[in-house]
Formats: C-alpha cells, sequence, structure tokens
C-alpha cells in the first residue's frame, strides 16, 4: 500500500504535528489536563472584561531634527524612532543622525583647489589681436 507522503519520516511527521483535540487527546494525561486548563482559562478571560495598562516610555526620534516624546509603543511608529520602555525623555540620551558637513581641513583643500583651478582657467585666455602691449 503506498503512503500519500514522500517518505517514512515525513508521514511520521505529519502525524505528530497533526493538531490535536480534546476529543483526541487521553483521558487523565498531563497533555488532556493542559488544553482543559487552557480552554477554562481563554473562556474565563473572554466573559471578563480584561484590560491592561499601556505601558509608557519614551519614543527618541533620530532623524536630525527629531525630538523625544512620552508615548506608548503603538503610538511610536516613525522610521527613525526608537522606543524605550518605562524611560523618560530626560533619563534616556536620545542620539541623532549626524548632518555630513565638512570639516576646517576640507575647507582648506577646496579653497586652494578653487584658487588653481580659477588661475589654470584665467591664466590661459588669449590676448586680443590687435592691441598693443602697455
Amino acid at each position: 500500500m503506498e503512503s500519500k507522503y514522500a517518505s517514512k519520516h515525513q508521514a511520521k511527521c505529519m502525524d505528530a504535528c497533526r493538531p490535536r483535540g480534546p476529543a483526541t487527546i487521553a483521558r487523565g494525561s498531563r497533555q488532556g489536563r493542559m488544553v482543559l486548563v487552557a480552554a477554562l482559562v481563554g473562556a474565563y478571560l473572554s466573559t471578563v472584561n480584561v484590560s491592561f495598562a499601556q505601558v509608557v516610555g519614551a519614543c527618541c526620534d533620530q532623524a536630525p531634527f527629531g525630538g523625544c516624546s512620552q508615548t506608548t509603543a503603538e503610538e511610536c511608529t516613525c522610521s527613525n524612532c526608537v522606543w524605550s520602555e518605562g524611560q523618560s525623555c530626560s533619563a534616556i540620551e536620545c542620539v541623532h543622525t549626524a548632518i555630513p558637513t565638512v570639516s576646517e581641513w576640507g575647507l582648506v583643500v577646496l579653497t586652494l583647489s578653487l584658487v588653481i583651478g580659477g588661475k589654470i582657467f584665467f591664466g590661459r585666455r588669449r590676448r586680443a589681436v590687435g592691441h598693443a602691449p602697455t
């Protein structure tokens, strides 16, 4: 008789991984008691209005001009935001992304290259024909 599974291992895994309800679990077994307790707790929680307090924390926007605000994790949704649970904005260091700038030595090199380039460009100008040098 051919199995509908490709191998014995796959058939064994599929049988072991098959979901089992309370009716298929042997009475008195540990797994049966766990399923029963889970079903009872789920039924109890569905009848009781349980509300959990949302945890407030610091939402730090790490964009170059971003700020920090006290909020919940669900409200801290920007792409550059980092949320710290139970922290205040004054207690954390909100590091922002640096804006790339040119250092002092970079400005010196840029100035020298512009001066040299200007000298080469303007130094190669030809004088107009027909004018006498003075």
